[in-house]
Parts: structure tokens; sequence; C-alpha cells
């Protein structure tokens, strides 16, 4: 199953608790396409979510919905962040096997 790093949980914390952000809005991870073509995994805020979305829970108090079609893509990664002042940028990588940093994709 996907799991989020302790700093991706805390990006998307503070995503969801910015005044832009509707009350009652998620985080949801999708599959679909890149604008090359390529398959890609999307990240969005919604208020809706699928009923056949699997539930992630994190060591806070947010959750992450993904996807039925995505879930198997997601099963071996990890989310993680890079911050840049303001900017979040999310990254997946394979879960490490050891305990050690996770692997590069």
């Amino acid at each position: 199953m996907l799991t989020v790093t302790p700093a991706a949980a805390a990006a998307i914390s503070s995503l969801l608790d910015s005044p832009e952000v509707p009350d009652g809005a998620c985080v949801r991870l999708s599959q679909g396409l890149a604008p090359s073509g390529e398959a890609a995994i999307g990240l969005a805020v919604v208020t809706d979510t699928e009923e056949s979305d699997a539930v992630v829970h994190t060591d806070g108090d947010v959750e992450e919905f993904v996807d039925a079609d995505a879930a198997p893509v997601l099963e071996d990664k990890e989310l993680d962040v890079e911050m840049e002042g303001e900017r979040a940028f999310f990254s997946l990588h394979r879960q490490s096997l050891n305990g050690g940093p996770p692997e590069a994709p």
C-alpha cells in the first residue's frame, strides 16, 4: 500500500489548511495522462471522493484517497515532498525494503 512520508503528510496538511481550500476537502491521487501522453499520477485537492477509492492513513490526521485504477501502480510507492520556499514538489519513490531511504523510481 502507498505510504506517505511525514514531510509529505505535513505539506498536505498545510495545503488543506489554506484559506482558499474549502472545509472538508482532501487530497486524491489518480491515474491519468501527462501532456506528453505518457501515464502519470496526479495529485488534486477535491471535495468529493469515489466509493471505490482506497484510503491511505498517515501518522498525522490527514487521509489521502487513491483512485482504484491508480492503487496497483502505487502499491509499492512512497509519496514524498521537497519544499522550495512556499512551493511543494511531490514525488513518488519505490518503498525501501531494508529500512533505508526510498529507492529512485
